[in-house]
């Protein structure tokens, strides 16, 4: 029979290896900055946060009803008329009034939208149709935030009966009162989560 006995390493010996090892890597000098190198360090990039903005208000909206906001918020969200919106932005720019003045502050990244091109070629209006959708984890309201969810469906149709695909998603939205120094409920955040027909 074969037997083969594994003996650990000494423990101070181990610990001499490696105190040596990390002493000879302290006391190694820098290499000498090359002719090229200017000595100048790249700066870091600050973050880039787009600043609040104060929203314009609806003046047919209830905002004293977060089901209400959350519903109008998600409908002209998605509600894309490429005959009269000059791009992508314009539906944004509609639901700002619905949100505060932080997620209105950040239309510019609402001007990048890659079906842009096809739908305007096709003449595209987006029909949309919201409902409220139970919350399967419903958080509580404070006096200060709100939680509602309502159900999507979003359908491009186009001159010439063109139609693409028509999306199925809950939008759960975090709703704030009082923001920007408005009264009443605003989408301060929202999650798009696709779902089946």
């Amino acid at each position: 029979m074969f037997s083969m006995k594994i003996t650990p390493p000494n423990a101070g010996a181990l610990g001499a290896a490696m105190l040596v090892a990390v002493v000879a890597g302290c006391a190694t000098r820098p290499a000498a900055p090359s002719r090229q190198d200017t000595g100048a360090q790249p700066a870091a990039a600050a973050p880039s946060v787009a600043p609040p903005v104060v929203p314009p208000r609806d003046s047919k909206a209830d905002y004293t009803d977060p089901a209400h906001v959350c519903q109008a918020f998600v409908t002209a969200l998605y509600r894309v008329d490429t005959t009269r919106d000059a791009g992508p932005g314009d539906a944004f720019a509609r639901a700002s009034a619905y949100a505060t003045g932080a997620l209105a502050g950040q239309s510019a990244a609402a001007d990048r939208d890659g079906r842009w091109e096809t739908w305007a070629a096709h003449r595209v209006r987006v029909d949309v149709q919201v409902r409220p959708q139970p919350d399967m984890h419903p958080q509580h309201d404070s006096t200060i935030e709100a939680h509602r969810a309502v159900r999507l469906t979003a359908t491009p149709v186009g001159d010439g009966g063109w139609r693409g695909w028509t999306e199925h998603s809950v939008v759960s939205c975090t709703l704030r009162a009082g923001d920007s120094g408005q009264p009443g409920w605003r989408v301060a955040h929202y999650d798009v989560q696709p779902v089946r027909p």
